[in-house]
C-alpha cells in the first residue's frame, strides 16, 4: 500500500506539471520572442519583439557589412527620423537603435556598449527622447525591455527566464494564443501582435509606416477617424513636467558627453514634441545645456513650437510624422 500511494503521489505530480511541460516544449518550438536561437530575419514576425534586443542582434549580424558608424537611440519617436533623412546631413553608416517607451538608462546602456565594442567608431548619435525619458536612471528588465547579457551584463540564465516568464503573462499569451487560433490581427491584440508584416527595413532599422499609406490614400479623413475625434475634442493644455534630472541621470549624462568626447561625436539631442503639449521642464533644459553645451540640445516640446497645434504632424497623441522629422534634422543640422 505505502509503494502505491508513492507511486501515485509521483503519477499525480506528472500530471499536474504536463500542462507546464506541454507549453515549455511548445514555446520553444515557437520561440515567438527570437531569442533561443539565431534567425536571419528578424523583420517580418507576427509577434511585437523586444526593439532594443532586435536591434542589438540586427547590429551583431550587419556590422562588418555595413559598417555602422552613426546610431539613432531613444524610445518609438525616433520612427520619423528616416536614415536616408539623417545622412544627408551626417553622411554615416546609420542604424537605428531604440526601443518602445526607452528611458535614459536603456539609452546609456546602450552607448556604453557600442563603445565597449572592439573597433567601433560613434560619429554620429541622434538621441531622441521626451520628458519622461529622463525620469528612470535604471534600465527597464521585462520581457519587451532586457537586452542580451553582452549589454545588460545579466545572466544568459536571467535573460531567458525573463522571456519565458513574459510568455506565461496574461497580457501576452491570451492575445498570442487567440491569434494562433484565430489566424488574424484584432484590435485588442495591440502591441503584442503586428498588424502589418514587415516593420523595419533590413539594414537601417528604419520603421516601416503604413500611417503614412493611410494617409496618401485617406487625405484628411485620417485625421477623422474615431481615434482622433475623440483626441480632438479634449483641451490639451501646456503642461510643464516636474523636474526629472537628480544626481544619478546627471552621472549618466556625463558618462554619455564623456563616451562622446572620446570618439569626437557629433551628438544631437531631440526633446519631442507631443500633441497633448507635455513641455520638459526648463530647469532640467538648463541643466542638459549645462552639460554638454550649445548646439547639442534642442526642445521641441516647449511653447515656441506650434507644430504642436498642428494635427497634420501626428501619427496619433504621442508620435509624429516623419515630414516634421525632416523639419527638426532641417533644423538641428543647420
Amino acid at each position: 500500500m505505502k509503494k502505491n500511494s508513492i507511486s501515485a503521489f509521483y503519477l499525480k505530480c506528472i500530471l499536474l506539471a504536463l500542462p507546464f511541460i506541454l507549453l515549455l516544449a511548445f514555446y520553444i518550438y515557437k520561440d515567438p520572442f527570437m531569442v533561443l536561437r539565431p534567425y536571419q530575419d528578424y523583420d517580418h514576425s507576427r509577434i511585437s519583439q523586444n526593439e532594443g534586443d532586435v536591434s542589438w542582434m540586427k547590429y551583431k549580424m550587419y556590422r562588418n557589412r555595413m559598417h555602422y558608424d552613426s546610431f539613432i537611440l531613444g524610445n518609438s519617436c525616433t520612427k520619423a527620423f528616416q536614415s536616408s533623412d539623417w545622412n544627408r546631413y551626417v553622411h554615416g553608416h546609420s542604424l537605428r537603435m531604440f526601443a518602445n517607451s526607452e528611458d535614459l538608462g536603456g539609452v546609456y546602456m546602450k552607448i556604453e556598449a557600442l563603445n565597449s565594442q572592439p573597433d567601433q567608431p560613434i560619429k554620429n548619435l541622434l538621441l531622441v527622447m521626451e520628458p519622461s525619458t529622463f525620469i528612470n536612471a535604471d534600465s527597464k528588465e521585462d520581457f519587451m525591455h532586457i537586452m542580451p547579457p553582452e549589454v545588460s551584463h545579466k545572466s544568459q540564465i536571467t535573460y531567458q527566464m525573463t522571456f519565458l516568464q513574459g510568455f506565461f503573462t496574461p497580457k501576452f499569451f491570451l492575445p498570442y494564443m487567440k491569434y494562433l487560433i484565430i489566424g488574424k490581427y484584432t484590435d485588442n491584440m495591440h502591441g503584442i501582435i503586428n498588424e502589418d508584416v514587415l516593420t523595419r527595413r533590413k539594414y537601417s532599422n528604419d520603421e516601416i509606416l503604413p500611417q503614412e499609406k493611410a494617409i496618401a490614400k485617406m487625405g484628411d479623413g485620417f485625421w477623422k477617424q474615431d481615434y482622433w475625434l475623440k483626441i480632438l475634442k479634449e483641451y490639451h493644455p501646456l503642461k510643464v513636467q516636474p523636474r526629472a534630472l537628480i544626481s544619478s541621470q546627471v552621472s549618466e549624462l556625463k558618462d554619455i558627453k564623456s563616451i562622446c568626447q572620446h570618439h569626437h561625436t557629433n551628438l544631437k539631442i531631440v526633446i519631442s514634441p507631443e500633441f497633448k503639449k507635455k513641455v520638459m521642464n526648463p530647469k532640467d533644459i538648463a541643466t542638459l545645456n549645462a552639460i554638454f553645451g550649445p548646439h547639442v540640445v534642442y526642445d521641441f516640446s516647449n511653447k515656441h513650437y506650434l507644430w504642436m497645434d498642428n494635427k497634420h504632424n501626428f501619427y496619433d497623441s504621442d508620435h509624429y510624422r516623419v515630414t516634421l522629422g525632416k523639419e527638426i534634422l532641417k533644423i538641428i543640422y543647420q
